[in-house]
């Protein structure tokens, strides 16, 4: 195992380098940024086509028309009477409010990015205090590194992602993710997971993400979809990334179809359509009321039960009892040992239909 000062010197040299790891190099014309200009118009026209999907796929299913409510971050729709609703993070909700903004940046020699990375790499000190600060300092500022950056407009830096794209080899090794302390708790770190994700697949080859988690780490990486097992040969990654001692690796391999800032309403959108299929085959979905017997504690008669509202409805019970016919009920019930077993059966059947 390698620890982390160890590859600290040969991570930079030329015997680890990808070929071609993409780049912005800017002198101080910022008119020269045309291949990140590039990426950034592609990434806009993406989002652009992609902002309507939700929308169709609901009405593709059978689902009424959306009803957003911007202001609240509160996403509506309804499938066979039944409304579902959908609540955006906070941080969802600021984006589009135009308070918060998600950039890529990279060491270019412009002012600009040269703040948000000196912010990216102050928050990265504090919140990795494991970690050597001048390692941190050299990585943020290496230039085969790129970072995405929250940004509370105007130019207040509240965390982000360091990663090294290695786009020939179809992977990107995620070195650094953290937001500051005072602004977690709202989504941003998984939002902008989804914002990298979206980003790398729609402006690169890149399909695989590796990142080495410490002991805290592991829960939020998991929920973003990563995990312990590594399906990506080992040829490919061996050698390329950083290998921490004490840290454990996990991969996150991205679906081409998603977009993953739509990954929590593609959600909900599966469950609708999951339960309408069920109420087609089953009255889980019918909510019976009480027994009438049970409001007079003090006069509590026998129940046949037989009268139990949907007792007889489940699959597979026929007359009152699995595999009874009528005549076969009616003199198995003068067992009264046999009665209060059925009794009994069927009461746990009848629980599941009245909920």
């Amino acid at each position: 195992m390698v620890t982390k000062h160890q590859i600290e010197e040969d991570h930079l040299d030329g015997a680890t380098t990808d070929p071609e790891v993409k780049r912005v190099k800017l002198e101080n014309n910022v008119e020269e940024i045309q291949p990140e200009q590039a990426e950034t118009n592609k990434q806009e026209g993406t989002d652009k086509e992609n902002k309507g999907k939700f929308e169709k796929e609901t009405e593709r299913i059978g689902g009424s028309e959306v009803v957003t409510d911007v202001e609240k971050g509160i996403v509506k729709f309804e499938f066979d009477g039944v409304e579902y609703t959908f609540k955006e993070r906070p941080s969802v909700v600021e984006e589009n409010e135009g308070k918060i903004e998600f950039r890529v940046v990279n060491n270019d020699n412009t002012k600009e990015n040269m703040m948000v990375l000196t912010g990216l790499k102050n928050i990265f000190q504090k919140q990795l205090p494991k970690m050597p600060k001048e390692y941190i300092a050299r990585l943020v500022y290496d230039r085969s590194h790129l970072s995405m950056a929250v940004i509370r407009k105007p130019l207040t830096v509240v965390g982000g992602i360091t990663y090294r794209p290695f786009d020939k080899r179809e992977f990107a090794e995620i070195v650094f993710c953290a937001i500051s302390s005072t602004e977690q708790v709202r989504g941003y770190g998984a939002h902008l997971m989804n914002h990298l994700k979206d980003y790398v697949r729609n402006t690169s080859n890149i399909k695989y993400f590796l990142t080495y988690a410490d002991n805290y780490a592991i829960g939020y990486f998991k929920k973003q979809g990563f995990t312990k097992e590594i399906t990506l040969d080992k040829s490919i990654w061996m050698g390329y990334i950083k290998d921490y001692e004490g840290g454990t690796l996990m991969q996150c391999s991205m679906l081409p179809r998603i977009r993953y800032l739509d990954a929590g309403k593609i959600l909900l959108l599966q469950e609708a359509a999951l339960r309408r299929k069920i109420r087609t085959i089953s009255k889980s979905h019918i909510v019976r009321p009480g027994l009438e017997q049970f409001k007079d504690l003090n006069n509590i008669k026998p129940i046949d039960p037989m009268t139990i509202p949907g007792l007889k409805e489940p699959a597979g019970l026929r007359d009152g009892c699995v595999g009874a016919t009528s005549q076969a009920w009616s003199t198995r019930c003068s067992n009264t040992e046999y009665t209060h077993r059925a009794t009994k059966s069927c009461s746990s059947l009848a629980l599941l239909t009245t909920r």
